[in-house]
């Protein structure tokens, strides 16, 4: 599918009003990578700093410089993640993401075959059906979402989505149906994990500020 999260790059996680910034690179895909950010807020309820540029409302998930053609390197992603790191370090950011780019260092090249990104696919919309079929931080049954999904999956692409025994109609899409899934669920998605993972953190007994 085309479509501009589909594409890799180097992003920001940014907020202006607390001047924190998480800055990374992905070499598949900015959809997938935001997802994984997401699902692993509650990972990092420690590091204060973080878990404040990610739960604020005011902070926005931002493209970079997009980097798709086959050109480019392992190192060159490396290369311009650290560029992006320096220019706002240079602006006097707070920078909530690590990093080690070493120029003389040797990085071993990624293999761009679709096998273990379709199964982060399949993990992610398995996840995000159920972040968004729950209710007040208590898991209830994704499948629900799922079957409306395979629907629209079955119009779209005339995809048979029945059931056959002992195999799952998630394992049976491809790529392009798959990621049609992801870009379904993705916007409830991203506004109900952090409303969750909002309502979590304020359980806690060092909470933030601003909420």
């Amino acid at each position: 599918m085309s479509h501009k999260l589909l594409d890799r790059g180097i992003y920001a996680i940014i907020n202006k009003r607390l001047n924190l910034v998480y800055v990374g690179e992905t070499q598949r895909n900015f959809l997938i990578r935001w997802i994984e950010h997401l699902n692993n807020i509650y990972n990092h309820f420690d590091n204060q700093e973080r878990t404040m540029l990610f739960l604020n409302e005011q902070t926005k998930f931002i493209v970079l410089k997009i980097m798709n053609e086959t050109t480019y390197l392992k190192h060159d992603f490396f290369r311009y993640e650290q560029k992006a790191y320096e220019f706002y370090k240079r602006k006097g950011w707070g920078i909530v993401s690590k990093h080690n780019y070493n120029q003389e260092g040797k990085y071993s090249e990624f293999v761009n075959g679709d096998e273990k990104l379709i199964e982060r696919y399949k993990k992610a919309i398995n996840q995000m059906s159920i972040v968004l079929a729950t209710k007040n931080t208590q898991h209830t049954n994704g499948s629900v979402i799922l079957k409306k999904l395979y629907k629209q999956v079955e119009r779209k692409f005339g995809t048979n989505v029945d059931k056959i025994k002992g195999e799952s109609v998630l394992s049976r899409l491809n790529k392009d149906e798959l990621e049609f899934m992801l870009l379904e669920l993705y916007p409830r998605f991203y506004h109900k994990i952090l409303d969750l993972s909002r309502t979590e953190y304020n359980k806690r007994d060092c909470q933030m500020s601003f909420f």
